[in-house]
């Protein structure tokens, strides 16, 4: 029964030990890449700060990420499972990520000026070769500086791929749909890609799971050509 309890997790979408296993590295070193950029930008806004904030804390507690946590977030069990040993059990298959703890957990523990040092590092730390990730990593980092429609941009094609590997339960997606809804309630009431996209559960507009641009609006039909003899 104890060991029962000690494989639990309070992760929301990984609840156990050994469900862990059902898991693909790959996916799970994109998902943790994600969540960065997404806690990144939470930490950004007024209203998503203190969960932000709370979140990072509760990840980067421990002084290391090679043990399985019972109290441990989305995060912290990516983490775990990317930091483990190749041949450790809890996880499917070993991969190409090499993550460096240490600069994860300052980051996680004081985001306050160090997000550079952690944002130069997430490509080869997590083997992102995806470039449109790549590209959102970038705006991210400099995320004050973004333009609105910038911001916009990233934060759809965030959730669309936040949600195309974890469709359900994630603890990041609320929050990041939540501030969608927040910049288009800022916006001048227009509807743009972004806010029709968190109506309808974040695969509106925008990206689909294959990361090809999707339009909400119709493709414009073409009129037949009338041969005149």
């Amino acid at each position: 029964m104890f060991s029962f309890i000690n494989d639990l997790s309070e992760s929301h979408l990984i609840a156990s030990r050994t469900s862990l296993k059902n898991w693909d590295l790959t996916k799970l070193s994109q998902l943790a890449y994600l969540y960065f950029l997404g806690l990144r930008i939470l930490l950004t806004s007024d209203k998503n700060q203190k969960w932000a904030t709370n979140y990072c804390q509760k990840a980067g507690e421990p002084n290391d990420f090679f043990q399985w946590r019972s109290t441990g977030n989305d995060l912290y069990v990516f983490l775990h499972a990317l930091s483990a040993d190749p041949d450790n059990e809890d996880v499917k298959a070993s991969g190409d990520v090499h993550i460096n703890p240490g600069i994860i957990r300052t980051w996680l523990r004081h985001s306050d000026g160090k997000t550079h040092n952690l944002f130069a590092r997430l490509d080869a730390m997590f083997h992102i070769t995806d470039s449109s990730m790549k590209s959102m990593r970038r705006i991210v980092s400099e995320w004050e500086s973004a333009d609105q429609t910038e911001q916009q941009d990233v934060l759809t094609k965030l959730v669309q791929m936040i949600h195309a590997r974890a469709p359900s339960n994630s603890e990041i997606l609320p929050q990041l749909k939540q501030l969608i809804k927040i910049d288009e309630s800022a916006s001048s009431g227009g509807t743009s890609s972004a806010s029709v996209a968190t109506v309808v559960g974040g695969l509106g507009a925008g990206f689909d799971p294959t990361d090809s641009w999707r339009s909400v609006y119709p493709k414009k039909k073409k009129k037949p050509v009338i041969l005149h003899r």
